[in-house]
């Protein structure tokens, strides 16, 4: 004895495609181009799982609907280091348009770039923020006519660290200049010629160079020797 109607099947593909297209096409009208941003693991630490060397090269434009209105996530907490913000967004993206779009773009992303992969990023166009997708939830709407339909991307503010950015979209990479923290974007060069220490190509910190004759001997001391003969013995005595 059936349990459904049998007059209803879910699993027919006409059905299926009419339901894929009617998502697609309701995301490219109220979605917004985003970038998605591959990461690519230049470090890869085997043994906990991370990478401490991340490069960020690509950028591919794609549309996604930002599934809330507002921020998501916990609120922002004052710590002893400063504010740790919280901030969370979701975004959805259609699975045939990520396959037609990602995998082409970008071959050498994990498992060949079947899904959005956790660590990638997002480059939001209006806020002009950068977001890391911490989970990708793949069956976010639970098999409508026996199918999935769209990857829903939980993501955080992107915490800015050593990673390399350099898509080639100039505002891309100039935010991540700005909010980077690897220290060797602020070292100070020393010029190979004068031993100056370079604010950049044309100016320095120090601009008298010593001169060359200059050299200290710190061997003799010429009073001692006028005076007389140091008494080891006597390190207090007069001379």
């Amino acid at each position: 004895m059936a349990t459904v109607n049998p007059y209803f099947p879910k699993g027919v593909t006409s059905e299926q495609n009419l339901l894929q297209g009617l998502i697609t096409e309701s995301i490219k009208i109220q979605g917004v181009e985003v970038y998605y941003i591959p990461r690519k693991n230049k470090k890869l630490d085997l043994v906990f799982g991370e990478d401490v060397l991340s490069k960020f090269d690509t950028a591919i434009p794609i549309e996604m609907y930002m599934n809330h209105p507002s921020w998501q996530g916990q609120t922002d907490l004052i710590q002893k280091f400063g504010l740790f913000v919280q901030e969370e967004m979701e975004f959805i993206v259609s699975k045939p348009r990520w396959l037609e779009t990602v995998p082409v773009a970008a071959p050498w992303m994990r498992n060949g770039g079947i899904r959005p992969q956790e660590g990638d990023l997002i480059y939001d166009k209006i806020t002009k923020n950068l977001f890391e997708i911490f989970y990708v939830d793949v069956e976010s709407v639970y098999y409508q006519l026996s199918k999935t339909y769209q990857y829903n991307l939980k993501c955080r503010l992107f915490i800015y660290s050593s990673e390399r950015i350099e898509t080639g979209v100039l505002e891309i990479d100039n935010n991540g200049e700005e909010f980077t923290q690897d220290i060797l974007n602020n070292q100070v060069e020393l010029d190979g010629d004068t031993g100056n220490l370079m604010i950049d190509q044309f100016s320095s910190l120090i601009l008298d160079n010593p001169p060359q004759d200059s050299t200290l001997d710190f061997s003799k001391n010429k009073e001692l020797d006028d005076a007389g003969t140091f008494n080891v013995n006597d390190p207090f005595g007069e001379l």
